[in-house]
């Protein structure tokens, strides 16, 4: 009975080892995709105005980036999104509806917890 033991132990060690090697080395991250590259930050010649967009679904680096394009892709827009807050701070150039927001946000697979103008 002592040696089935020590083999589970072994192999749930083994395994955790496997794991954390793999997640260390991979080019995947926590979603599943490739890493991206880093985004350049989007710069406005004449911002007119700012808010913040809480963001909910957002994991990993990956995630981070994909909303920053989401929200960069929109005409006049700038995106600071920070992962650790959970938060996208908008500069923009041109009246910005919180349905446009929420539509980029929403299509990059987020969901937006609220708008703070």
């Amino acid at each position: 009975m002592q040696a089935v033991w020590i083999a589970l132990t072994v192999l749930i060690v083994g395994g955790c080892i496997w794991s954390l090697i793999r997640r260390f080395t991979s080019k995947k991250t926590c979603c599943g995709t490739e890493k991206q590259p880093r985004i350049r930050a989007k710069k406005l010649s004449a911002p007119i105005g700012s808010l913040t967009v809480k963001i909910g679904g957002m994991r990993c680096e990956n995630c981070r980036c994909s909303v920053t394009a989401a929200l960069d892709a929109l005409d006049g827009v700038a995106a600071k999104v920070s992962l650790e807050n959970g938060t996208a701070r908008v500069s923009f150039e041109r009246p910005l509806s919180d349905e446009e927001l929420a539509q980029a946000v929403e299509s990059a697979g987020f969901e937006v917890l609220g708008i703070r103008r």
